[in-house]
């Protein structure tokens, strides 16, 4: 969610909302990312902690 996104903002990254989300939006539209999300076979949620993700990428991991 866009709001965790700009939680886990680093230094090199924008730190105002507006800056941030505008080169967010930006970077969608440059790379096709929109295509790239219908495209895929498997996405997993990132919006919890890293060890749910991990959690998350071991089961579909041994699904495929």
């Amino acid at each position: 969610d866009r709001e965790k996104r700009f939680e886990r903002r680093t230094e090199l990254d924008a730190q105002e909302k507006k800056g941030f989300f505008a080169r967010d939006a930006h970077d969608t539209k440059k790379f096709e990312l929109g295509k790239v999300i219908t495209a895929a076979d498997f996405t997993i949620e990132n919006n919890s902690t890293i060890n749910v993700l991990h959690k998350a990428i071991d089961e579909l991991m041994q699904k495929i």
